[in-house]
C-alpha cells in the first residue's frame, strides 16, 4: 500500500513527423515562450521572468477551459546540440505538487539507407499524483480499474478532457474495423463568443489485449490530415502491475501545410 501510495505519474508522447528535418523544428521549440504557438490547448504563453531560452527563465500558460487553468513553468536545462530542455512546475491550480517534463527532437530514419526522413519529437514527464484526478489525466499512471477503460476505443472522451464528445459510427467498438467520430471545442482566440469544433473520424487497425496496445488512423477530419496513425500502449511501471502504468501514446502523421 505504501508502495502504490509512493507511484508516480509517468508518461510518454512520441510523434514522428515526415518531412521536416529536426533543426527545423528544433528552432519552434526551443522558444521556450511559444509553446502556444504549435499546442492548441493552450490559450496564452508569455514569458514571466528572466530571458527565454535561458535556464531558469519562468513563463506562465493558461487554457482555454472555464474556469482556466493555468500555470508557472521553469526551464531546468537547455541542450541545442541534443535538441532537448527540461522543465518543471513551480506553480499552478491543477494540484500538482511535482511536476518535471523534457522534450526532445531527434532525426528519424527511413528505410535500409538510414537516411533521414523527417523527425521525431519525444515529450515525457514524472509527477507526483494529483489527488481525484488518477485516470483522467490521460498521461499519467492509470490503476487496475482504469484498464478496461483504456481499451473502449469509444471513451476516450472520459479520460482525455480535451476531447467533449466521442460515439461509435461504425462496427463493434474494441474490434479492428470499427470507427469513432471525436468532437472537440476550442474558444476563439479574439474577445468574441464563436467557437472553433474540431472533429475526426479515428478507424481502430489493431487491438491485442495481451500486450495492451491498440492503433488508430485518421480516415476524415477538418484539420487537414492526410495521414494519421497512432499507437496507444499500456506498460506496468517498473515492470510491475501493482505500482501502476505508463500509457504510452506514440504516432506517425504527414506534415500540415502551414
Amino acid at each position: 500500500m505504501e508502495d502504490e501510495a509512493k507511484a508516480k505519474w509517468e508518461g510518454k508522447a512520441c510523434a514522428k513527423l515526415k518531412g521536416p528535418t529536426a533543426e527545423k523544428v528544433w528552432s519552434l521549440l526551443e522558444d521556450f515562450s511559444s509553446i502556444h504557438k504549435w499546442l492548441p490547448g493552450l490559450k496564452t504563453c508569455r514569458l514571466e521572468e528572466g530571458v527565454s531560452g535561458q535556464v531558469g527563465c519562468v513563463r506562465y500558460c493558461s487554457n482555454w477551459e472555464e474556469p482556466e487553468k493555468w500555470v508557472k513553468e521553469k526551464l531546468v536545462t537547455m541542450d541545442p546540440i541534443e535538441r532537448c530542455f527540461s522543465y518543471e512546475v513551480i506553480d499552478n491550480n491543477m494540484g500538482f505538487n511535482s511536476y518535471v517534463a523534457t522534450i526532445k527532437v531527434m532525426e528519424a530514419a527511413d528505410g535500409d539507407d538510414h537516411k533521414p526522413a523527417g523527425c521525431m519529437i519525444e515529450w515525457s514527464f514524472l509527477a507526483d499524483p494529483v489527488e481525484g484526478k488518477v485516470g483522467r489525466q490521460g498521461l499519467g499512471q492509470a490503476n487496475k480499474a482504469n484498464r478496461p477503460l483504456l481499451e473502449d476505443f469509444c471513451s476516450i472522451h472520459k479520460w482525455l478532457p480535451m476531447v467533449d464528445t466521442c460515439r461509435q459510427v461504425e462496427g463493434v467498438s474494441g474490434q479492428p474495423g470499427c470507427v469513432r467520430y471525436c468532437i472537440s471545442t476550442i474558444p476563439s482566440s479574439n474577445s468574441s463568443d464563436e467557437e472553433t469544433t474540431k472533429w475526426a473520424k479515428e478507424k481502430l487497425l489493431t487491438m491485442d489485449p495481451i500486450k495492451r496496445c491498440f492503433s488508430y488512423k485518421v480516415i476524415d477530419s477538418n484539420m487537414r490530415f492526410n495521414s494519421y496513425v497512432a499507437t496507444i500502449k499500456l506498460l506496468a511501471a517498473d515492470g510491475d502491475d501493482n505500482r501502476g502504468y505508463m500509457i504510452e501514446w506514440s504516432f506517425v502523421v504527414d506534415s500540415i501545410e502551414g
